[in-house]
């Protein structure tokens, strides 16, 4: 008897472990493939449109960092202005329908002004995005220092209210992050949309350490509270990290992840992998039950689901997510 109810209990705790796919777990998702994003319902496509028009012989657009606005029925975008002979010159953030047709300009960049990564918190009620001004080259330039400050330009952190259009703050605590230290995770947000979090990372080339004179910045990731405007927790030595829930936060260290609890400011090992797994990427899914993980196992790539609560693990057979960019 007691051996009957617990197989009934494996049944039932592993019933989310029974999918052959990540869209089998994940009700929509929008996809970018080269030049077409895609609208994926329930494992089928129920929208497609062109995201790169040709700009041989008039003035064209990209549409790049697609993702859902807290509703699920309208999409945020950066729209990059392409010219001829001369590539993106300025982008902006802009809103578009579930058919990629243009609803609202958020911003109105000028020429040389670039939008980055866009971030809306979990409510709609805000956009945590990065910008950059970046020029053309000069002959001015003479040392590493000011060739390494043009070819990575810093990055501002902003946030951008729906409710009025305005950036409410301009996060310039860090003025010398370039593009290739700033990160955030898929899951920067808090549940309750106040607080956010992201990581700054070591500058290396060639996986060596480099030391420039204006690196001032700890290394780790820094969590910031929006309605006291400032920072107010720093998880030393993480590579990357993400919103489990009110007050805990998962990122990677070492190749592992952990768990740190803001009230209690406790590190803890979450889920140990083996040496012959390089951890690439890890998100929650919408229901915050499990972890996706994209990873390189024995130097192939791997999609896995990694149950929260009970720490089992999923190991698709086919991976449907390579080599593009996805958001759900």
């Amino acid at each position: 008897m007691k051996e009957l109810i617990f197989y009934i209990y494996l049944l039932t705790s592993f019933k989310a472990f029974t999918q052959k796919s990540i869209f089998d777990c994940v009700n929509k998702i929008v996809i970018e493939d080269v030049d077409l994003c895609k609208i994926v319902s329930k494992g089928k496509v129920s929208a497609r449109f062109l995201i790169d028009s040709d700009f041989r012989d008039t003035k064209g657009q990209k549409i790049s960092g697609i993702k859902f606005l807290s509703s699920k029925n309208k999409l945020l975008a950066v729209k990059g202005n392409t010219v001829y002979r001369k590539g993106t010159v300025l982008s902006d953030l802009v809103v578009l329908d579930m058919k990629g047709n243009l609803l609202e300009n958020l911003t109105n960049n000028s020429r040389n002004h670039y939008i980055g990564s866009i971030f809306p918190d979990c409510n709609g009620k805000r956009i945590l995005y990065t910008s950059f001004e970046s020029h053309p080259a000069s002959k001015g330039i003479k040392d590493i220092d000011s060739l390494d400050l043009r070819m990575n330009a810093k990055r501002k952190l902003n946030l951008l209210n729906l409710d009025d259009k305005i950036d409410k703050i301009n996060l310039d605590c860090f003025p010398n992050i370039s593009a290739d230290r700033l990160l955030f995770s898929k899951n920067p947000w808090s549940p309750d949309g106040n607080k956010f979090v992201f990581t700054i990372k070591k500058v290396s080339r060639n996986g060596l350490t480099l030391n420039y004179s204006y690196d001032t910045i700890s290394y780790g990731s820094y969590v910031f509270d929006v309605l006291r405007n400032k920072q107010i927790d720093f998880i030393k030595q993480s590579d990357i990290a993400l919103w489990l829930s009110e007050n805990q936060i998962l990122y990677i260290k070492n190749n592992q992840i952990w768990k740190y609890d803001l009230i209690n400011k406790e590190n803890k090992l979450f889920f140990e992998f083996p040496n012959t797994i390089i951890l690439e990427e890890i998100r929650c899914t919408p229901d915050g039950k499990n972890l996706f993980i994209q990873c390189i196992y024995n130097g192939k790539y791997q999609e896995r689901l990694l149950n929260i609560e009970t720490k089992s693990e999923l190991i698709f057979k086919h991976s449907k997510l390579k080599n593009v960019c996805f958001e759900w």
